[in-house]
């Protein structure tokens, strides 16, 4: 797979915004060719933040996340949410108004662009996997394609503290430590399901506040509950229902000894 941006985008908004807006008008242009996710009188993709992540290895999740909080800032994208499983929060995007304009600007027919490398009549197709330009003769735009080739000097071993996506440290300790003392609990720094659980979630871009929010929750709601209370452990805390005890917090409720404030994830 080739990542192509316009440079005067880049030039505009950062080659970052740039890349991530050329495949958005790739996957957009094709639901909008194939009559597909057309929602409230726009066309709409859609894709979580791992799938995007897979697609842009060389971005970790929170840095796509912050990327694509500043193109819906600057109104490139708006979000919407048609899914039709209620438990499902994956995000869809359409152009904005800004967006609009812009890529109507780029003067491209989208819908023939064929594994994202331009292929009309004014444009050659990228055949290495080197940075290569691509002129458009008619429209004088400039789009650069680079590989998605692995700088292998980029990679580290591999070891469970380390997550490869983020080259952050993950916290296991702390986050373990942060449940036995809210929850009253004894589990091992080592315990195996629980540093697999937390490095799922970190992985999905959640962080040590997330963490601790989500022990806070539900200690609230199920520390003095006996039929409960089995239930605070890593396996059920940070499992496949974290996003949703994080976003299922009241406002301002208050606790003895801790204040709850609404968690926001997209």
């Amino acid at each position: 797979m080739k990542h192509s941006f316009d440079a005067e985008i880049a030039n505009e908004y950062g080659v970052e915004i740039a890349i991530m807006f050329d495949m958005f008008c790739f996957w957009i242009s094709k639901n909008e060719a194939n009559n597909y996710n057309f929602q409230d009188g726009k066309y709409w993709t859609f894709n979580t933040y791992e799938g995007l992540h897979k697609m842009f290895p060389y971005w970790n999740v929170q840095k796509i996340k912050r990327i694509l909080n500043k193109m819906v800032e600057l109104d490139l994208l708006i979000k919407g949410n048609y899914n039709e499983n209620p438990w499902n929060h994956t995000t869809w995007y359409a152009f904005g108004e800004v967006g609009e304009k812009l890529k109507s600007a780029l003067s491209i027919d989208w819908s023939k662009v064929t594994n994202r490398t331009v292929e009309n009549g004014n444009c050659r197709i990228v055949k290495n996997d080197q940075c290569t330009m691509v002129k458009n003769d008619q429209s004088k735009t400039v789009i650069y394609t680079v590989s998605n080739t692995v700088n292998k000097r980029n990679i580290k071993e591999s070891s469970d503290d380390t997550d490869l996506s983020a080259s952050e440290t993950i916290p296991y300790v702390e986050i373990i430590d942060y449940l036995n003392s809210k929850c009253s609990k004894h589990y091992k720094h080592s315990n195996r399901i629980a540093r697999e659980k937390i490095h799922a979630r970190w992985n999905e871009g959640f962080r040590l506040e997330d963490f601790k929010l989500v022990i806070d929750v539900k200690a609230y709601d199920w520390l003095n509950d006996t039929k409960m209370n089995k239930y605070l452990r890593p396996d059920t805390l940070f499992g496949s229902k974290f996003e949703i005890y994080l976003n299922s917090v009241a406002p301002k409720q208050k606790t003895n000894d801790f204040v709850i404030t609404k968690g926001v994830k997209m």
